[in-house]
């Protein structure tokens, strides 16, 4: 990979969202780079990518890409990665900074651009940049919403127009966090989203108020409390979340 990389100077940009609209007022270049790890769980796996289409895929070889000195393999995740997402689907996010370690290896980046809506994913793959010392920015893109709040997602794709809108419940829950914390509790709050989410039809994996840096569940509000939902909507699992404190 490092062969087909040689030919290009700094600085050059890595992407591994869809922030392409945004990005392309940002760079003169920019690299996909798209990996689907296959670690179980198949049918979840296929189901989000399906929908995808692209007509141009960067890649190497397996044995090239993945070395067995990877350090991101043992790096340490302070835990990070067994709560909330990592909960539901264990060994995830071990893997996510193993490939993101490996591609940031090959490519040598500036900057690594990262949607906050995978909020938890942004804070690990920080951590492991910083604990591992690489040179590359990580650069936090807001989320990008639809015009009823929800969340916008490759996986909106596999929702009619009026799933779409009974998804949309995660985002004004919410938004209930940030208008109420100073009249409730998050253990109130959590319980009166949950009761909302379900009778929206979504069946509800998590609903809680973290801290931004640890993740640890809070029991009041503070200055660095964040709201995580995920739920099914119609089969289809998603993920949103939203700071508790002032813009």
């Amino acid at each position: 990979m490092k062969d087909i990389f040689h030919w290009l100077k700094r600085p050059y940009r890595l992407v591994t969202t869809r922030l392409l609209v945004f990005l392309l007022t940002q760079n003169s270049l920019i690299i996909l780079k798209i990996t689907i790890v296959i670690r179980g769980r198949w049918n979840q796996i296929y189901g989000y990518w399906r929908s995808w289409e692209w007509t141009l895929f960067i890649y190497p070889t397996t044995l090239r890409f993945f070395s067995e000195t990877n350090p991101a393999a043992t790096v340490d995740l302070h835990g990070l990665d067994s709560v909330l997402e990592g909960a539901s689907r264990p060994g995830h996010f071990r893997g996510v900074v193993e490939v993101v370690y490996a591609l940031l290896d090959h490519i040598n980046p500036t900057h690594l651009f990262l949607g906050l809506k995978d909020f938890q994913q942004v804070l690990i793959i920080k951590n492991m940049i910083h604990d591992l010392g690489l040179p590359v920015s990580v650069v936090a893109c807001e989320t990008r919403r639809e015009g009823n709040g929800l969340a916008m997602s490759s996986r909106n794709l596999r929702l009619s127009p009026s799933q779409q809108e009974d998804a949309a419940v995660l985002y004004r829950v919410l938004r209930n966090f940030k208008n109420k914390q100073a009249l409730h509790s998050p253990k109130h709050l959590v319980s009166e989203g949950i009761e909302e989410i379900s009778r929206a039809s979504l069946a509800v994996d998590y609903l809680a108020v973290v801290d931004a840096k640890t993740l640890n569940a809070l029991d009041s509000f503070g200055p660095s409390a964040i709201a995580c939902v995920a739920a099914t909507c119609h089969g289809v699992r998603l993920i949103d979340n939203l700071p508790l404190w002032d813009d």
